[in-house]
């Protein structure tokens, strides 16, 4: 046996509260006029909040901040060891290992001039460490080209004291052949290999090797500096996640659009009138635009999250719309008044809550989600006493 009857009678509230709303529904359908002129002007002051929209790409500003004796802690401790910035640096690509170490020699001369100028405080190469292969050959060719070096050498440690014939083997392995030049390889098993290993990276279409920055005083000075040098980019870290957000957010926005389009579309197939159309669709755009108008209005600027959590918006506000729409005789229109208040009240509570939560992220999803939930319970039985006066639900 079942547990519930079938059906369920409604509560004393549930009762009361589908009286008050079938009531409130009749008197707004007795004036459709009033009703067309209440969504003219609150589209016409929704449409001057949206137009106030701001949008922010920054990535961090979803994160919660950081305590500001951290923050100063962590200045501090960075000073002292030297640290590199974070989020800050150059890489120099190369199609192999000797086109990238010879780009790292040349842009470190350039890197030393802004230390110089105090555009920077100071930077970690593997170029003093490491030269490129035809640097080594050269400087190898230079060195074995010197006239009588060995017979110089010796004579001048025996001037200092040393023992005569000492530096014998030097002489001897300068009449060898050239040792082939050092590697990155040639580091690992030693002190320096972790070093190495921090700065260089072996990608798909070549070498990158890093160049870590210390205490960048100038950006503009820096980014003209490394502009100059071939196959160096400066990488910020805040930047390039903000500019891979802001490609999300191109394509989110589109995406919206398309996507409301396509609901007109399914809507017209199945009301095919211009008028049920409206009432389905437009509590929708109506919570969408309070959601945007209010943050326009307030200042605050529009982030990924927001976008998304009109997404959910205009879910659930559409599907208020067709509630009204598909109601066929006075029970069903107030049943359906009766579920999208409950449903609405209960969306905005849930969702409201995290509008105050200490974590951005969630703050704003639940802002956006909470009021426009609201939005579309008032918009829902306006839009539909506005275009569906003379019926109940779905037809004119």
């Amino acid at each position: 046996a079942p547990i519930l009857p079938h059906p369920l009678a409604p509560t004393r509230a549930q009762a009361a509260l589908a009286a008050v709303l079938a009531r409130g529904y009749a008197a707004l359908r007795a004036r459709p006029g009033a009703c067309r002129a209440a969504l003219a002007l609150c589209a016409a002051v929704l449409a001057f909040g949206a137009s106030t929209v701001s949008f922010s790409d920054d990535v961090f500003a979803l994160n919660l901040p950081p305590r500001p004796e951290f923050v100063a802690e962590e200045k501090r401790v960075q000073a002292q060891l030297g640290a590199s910035e974070r989020g800050r640096f150059v890489a120099v690509f190369g199609d192999g290992v000797a086109q990238a170490l010879a780009r790292l020699e040349s842009l470190a001369p350039r890197l030393d001039a802004a230390v110089a100028a105090r555009a920077l405080a100071g930077f970690e190469s593997l170029a003093p460490l490491l030269r490129s292969p035809a640097s080594q050959a050269a400087s190898e060719r230079a060195f074995r080209s010197a006239p009588a070096l060995a017979e110089r050498l010796q004579r001048a440690f025996a001037a200092e004291g040393f023992a005569p014939g000492a530096f014998a083997p030097f002489a001897a392995e300068l009449a060898r052949a050239a040792p082939p030049s050092l590697a990155a390889s040639d580091f690992v098993g030693t002190p320096l290999e972790d070093l190495v290993a921090a700065l260089r990276f072996e990608l798909a279409e070549g070498v990158a090797y890093v160049v870590a920055l210390r205490g960048v005083a100038d950006t503009a000075a820096i980014e003209r500096v490394v502009a100059g040098a071939e196959g160096a980019v400066l990488m910020n870290q805040r930047q390039f996640a903000a500019e891979l957000y802001a490609h999300y957010r191109a394509q989110v926005v589109p995406l919206l659009a398309a996507g409301i389009g396509l609901v007109a579309l399914v809507l017209a197939a199945r009301f095919r009138s211009l008028r049920a159309v409206a009432a389905a669709g437009l509590p929708a755009l109506f919570a969408a635009g309070a959601v945007l108008a209010v943050l326009g209005l307030l200042g605050e600027p529009v982030t990924l999250l927001h976008l998304f959590g009109l997404v959910l918006v205009l879910c659930f506000a559409e599907d208020y719309g067709v509630f009204l729409v598909e109601a066929r005789a006075d029970a069903e229109l107030t049943a359906s008044l009766t579920s999208i208040v409950a449903a609405s009240l209960t969306t905005a509570l849930s969702f409201g809550l995290l509008a105050f939560s200490s974590f951005p992220a969630l703050a704003a999803l639940g802002f956006t989600a909470g009021l426009g939930s609201l939005a579309a319970l008032v918009a829902s039985p306006l839009t539909a006493a506005a275009f569906l006066p003379r019926t109940a639900g779905g037809s004119s």
